[in-house]
């Protein structure tokens, strides 16, 4: 028992060591500025780790209490540990609370600190990740009328109380533009269990639709519908406030665009791409092919899910897809768009080639697979490939080819295009090379080991397949890339760098950006009421100017332009 305290009160004798350290650094932090980012970095870690104490110490007591039958299987240690993790975690959390919110009074320029936002972002981030998961089994069990568990419910309790008092606390005190990752991450985090939730209704409803899993249907359909719903309405309340409500709204910058693209653009169409082949293959191979299963409902049991992740992955692409609508003129975000799903489409046929490949030197030498099934099963997975992915790629390259005959000396100037070009060649030729080098290793392998035979042709058939269907997409686009890489393109920085400085507007950086290609910083002035931005004439100003770096200015005259020459 003694050892027991005094193991306890190492850990809190850590953390009183540590603010008296803090406190230290803080009195010093005057005549080093590197001793103040450490500060800094150490009082922050600091408030994190009491806020997981301490929201784990309050959640573990309030579920004894709200449950007090579970008290009876709960250990002594437990309690101990949820006690001292309050006692002493509390009054230090409220103390390095109530001085890192007395520095943010005494000096504003704290709000702008990296290091403040980062806290914010994984603070935020952590509260919200448990707090979501713990809801959603809280109310997973009031639906399916389980017994209640405190200890659920107080961990849902807590933590979602911690993120709601961790947003308003930063978006009172962030400033807006160091919280773009953290509305991102959130949004991700939503986004993701909306997904989950959408296809686990619409795989759970198909299935009672359709009288899938039959002895099963009454007791895991509906739960699994209602399960699905509520993993719905958490992730939807979840993105609802992230993205809705909040980033979609905000400036469209890089990570703006990569989240647009990535996860809602280009994850969406993997998804319906996958399974849109799953489902097809399965069909296939039900009518054409070879099952494994003797039942339809057990050969089928997969297409509810592949199904619901197909629509949903449709309706994610769609909405991501209208994001990116709203600017007339062509864009790198229109490029980067084209050319995203232009490979996945030329990733899916390429896949699609190699297994057919592999499936013909599979019925050339009488063979099956060493997973089972058959040379037909392996035809009919590689044409399901090439049927879904072929005629993505078809139509997005005519599409940006048409659009380069069109506009050549804006296309193929496009760093987009000779990244995507480079990236085929180098991956596709890479591929080849490793392909090439396994080949002749088994060659020479068998031919020493005495072993070369009918079993050699057999152990190449996927080198094969991978080395000519990788040489053919590295040849092709290598053709491309050799033909345009005379062209004159800058890797760097856009040609000119502007600062605007005039009233608040969040659109007319973004608008300048896409009508000039610079790269545009705007500074409010705190006089600027009453002054109003015009498009044109800052468009004007920029492209009539032939200095690279500008400084253009609104006051009650009109527009000042101050080239500036960088040395």
């Amino acid at each position: 028992m003694i050892i027991g305290v005094f193991s306890m009160l190492i850990p809190i004798a850590l953390v009183v060591l540590v603010v008296l350290g803090i406190r230290k650094i803080s009195s010093a932090s005057s005549k080093n500025q590197g001793a103040g980012s450490l500060r800094n970095f150490f009082q922050y870690a600091l408030l994190l780790a009491l806020m997981v104490i301490v929201a784990n110490g309050l959640a573990g007591l309030l579920g004894r209490l709200i449950n007090p039958s579970a008290m009876v299987l709960a250990d002594d240690a437990s309690l101990a540990r949820n006690l001292s993790f309050v006692i002493v975690g509390l009054p230090l959390l409220a103390g390095i609370g109530l001085w890192t919110r007395k520095g943010f009074q005494a000096d504003a320029h704290r709000a702008k600190e990296p290091m403040a936002a980062l806290f914010v972002t994984v603070a935020t981030l952590i509260s919200l990740i448990i707090g979501l998961s713990s809801t959603i089994e809280l109310l997973r069990n009031i639906a399916s009328a389980n017994a209640f568990d405190g200890q659920t419910f107080s961990n849902a309790l807590i933590w979602t109380g911690m993120w709601i008092a961790l947003w308003v606390i930063g978006n009172r005190t962030i400033l807006a533009r160091n919280l773009q990752v953290s509305f991102l991450l959130g949004s991700l985090v939503g986004y993701i269990a909306s997904i989950v939730g959408l296809v686990g209704v619409i795989s759970a409803t198909i299935t009672q639709l359709t009288g899938m899993n039959s002895d099963v249907l009454v007791t895991s359909s509906s739960h699994d519908i209602v399960n699905s719903l509520v993993v719905v309405l958490v992730g939807g309340l979840v993105w609802m406030q992230y993205w809705y409500r909040t980033t979609r709204k905000s400036e469209r910058n890089n990570l703006w665009n990569a989240y647009v693209l990535i996860a809602g653009v280009g994850g969406g169409l993997v998804m319906s791409v996958v399974a849109a082949s799953i489902t097809l293959y399965q069909t296939a191979v039900w009518f054409i092919g070879e099952p494994s299963a003797v039942l339809a409902r057990d050969h089928f049991s997969g297409v509810p899910s592949s199904t619901g992740v197909v629509i949903v992955g449709l309706l994610a692409w769609w909405y991501h897809k209208s994001l990116l609508a709203g600017s007339t003129s062509r864009t790198e975000v229109n490029r980067i768009y084209d050319y995203i799903i232009s490979g996945i489409g030329l990733i899916a046929s390429a896949v699609g080639l190699s297994m057919i490949l592999i499936a013909m030197l599979e019925a050339t030498i009488q063979s099956t697979l060493i997973v089972g099934g058959s040379a037909i099963n392996s035809f009919l997975s590689a044409a399901t490939l090439i049927v879904v992915g072929g005629p993505v790629w078809v139509i997005y390259w005519r599409n940006i080819q048409s659009l380069v005959k069109q506009s050549p000396e804006v296309e193929l100037a496009s760093i987009t295009r000779r990244i995507y070009l480079f990236l085929l060649f180098g991956i596709g030729g890479i591929a080849a090379i490793i392909s090439l080098i396994v080949g002749v290793y088994q060659l020479f392998n068998d031919f020493l080991t005495g072993e070369f035979g009918s079993s050699t042709l057999r152990d190449l058939r996927y080198v094969i397949g991978v080395l000519v269907s990788t040489a053919i997409i590295a040849s092709y686009h290598w053709s491309i890339y050799r033909h345009e890489r005379t062209v004159d393109v800058s890797f760097g920085s856009p040609s000119k760098s502007v600062v605007l400085i005039g009233p608040a507007d969040k659109q007319i950086a973004h608008e300048i950006r896409e009508a000039t290609g610079a790269r545009v910083t705007l500074w409010t002035r705190a006089d600027g009421e009453g002054l109003s931005w015009s498009v044109s004439d800052v468009v004007a100003a920029i492209t009539s100017s032939s200095d690279d770096q500008l400084v253009i200015v609104l006051d009650a005259a009109g527009l000042k332009v101050i080239p500036l020459v960088r040395k």
